[in-house]
């Protein structure tokens, strides 16, 4: 991971998206270094000065602590700034030279993206062994695989977040991993039934519940107007719209987007082949114990 990343850091080729997550983890610490405890936008101009509106596409578009991570590194880092006006998609005005992050850093931010990824796989492998790293080379080798966890987006920090929940499972510490996840990338919300799972969790299911929600909540702050838990439901229906939106001429299904799917399908197809084995190995042990273990017949002679 950390080998296939880092030369994609250097030959991916720069993508808008990045520029949104950069200008927006950089307004992040903003908000946090100025104490910001707004919760409307500025009527002058509410897409660059959305303070905690629950309700802006920066909210609603991405993770709380996909953010944190790239605005802490942009903060450790003093030669390194976010682009001075947000890039839009769809707002000409956002678009621009200006909007657009320094090579410096955002080939900084994307080996921050890479690590977080390369920890995330290696914290899966402790659990699932080799499986994880045949995981990491399918995601990999997909087209658009190095680009899509060499990018400073969400990609490397939600296999983070996979990698917290997987290393965490079995311990009282499942249920805030999961919470956490959610707040990388809203993909992680399917995860979230697995709290249902006694042997995961470990505590009391209502305990896991306030843990997980809990975590979600206390790094959400949008969702502290919007009913808390109940704001998962409006981050739903944006990404549909959003989703509905950008499939007009065709579904927009680009390749990060199954890399999930691809990775949980190897882990469980490798657990379940070496539940076979175990299964196998146990059966023909008894097997063979039962043959040693049966009293000898003599020839000419019967039961």
């Amino acid at each position: 991971m950390l080998v296939a990343g880092g030369y994609g850091v250097f030959s991916t080729p720069q993508h808008p998206d990045e520029d949104v997550y950069v200008w927006a983890s950089g307004y992040l610490m903003h908000q946090i270094a100025t104490f910001d405890s707004r919760f409307d936008p500025s009527p002058e101009d509410p897409y660059s000065r959305p303070h905690w509106d629950p309700n802006s596409e920066w909210s609603l578009g991405m993770g709380t602590s996909t953010r944190l991570i790239y605005g802490l590194a942009l903060s450790a880092t003093p030669r390194t700034r976010a682009p001075s006006r947000p890039y839009s998609w769809t707002l000409p005005s956002y678009q621009g030279p200006e909007t657009a992050a320094a090579t410096g850093t955002l080939r900084l931010l994307r080996g921050l993206a890479v690590l977080s990824a390369a920890l995330g796989i290696a914290l899966i492998a402790r659990r699932f062994g080799w499986a994880a790293v045949l995981g990491a080379a399918v995601i990999l080798a997909v087209p658009g695989g190095i680009a899509t966890f060499s990018r400073a987006w969400a990609e490397g920090p939600l296999l983070l977040g996979f990698g917290l929940c997987v290393a965490a499972y079995g311990t009282r510490w499942f249920s805030p991993a999961l919470g956490l996840a959610v707040t990388f990338k809203l993909t992680a919300l399917g995860l979230w039934p697995l709290i249902l799972l006694r042997r995961g969790r470990v505590i009391r299911l209502w305990k896991g519940l306030i843990a997980m929600i809990g975590v979600f909540v206390l790094l959400n702050p949008p969702s502290w107007t919007m009913g808390g838990p109940l704001y998962l439901v409006t981050l739903t229906k944006f990404r549909q719209t959003a989703w509905m939106h950008q499939s007009s001429e065709g579904a927009f299904l680009p390749s990060r987007y199954f890399w999930p799917f691809e990775l949980a399908a190897i882990l469980v197809g490798a657990w379940l082949v070496s539940r076979a084995i175990a299964y196998y190995r146990a059966t023909r042990a008894q097997d063979i114990h039962a043959t040693i273990d049966s009293p000898a017949i003599a020839p000419g002679t019967s039961q």
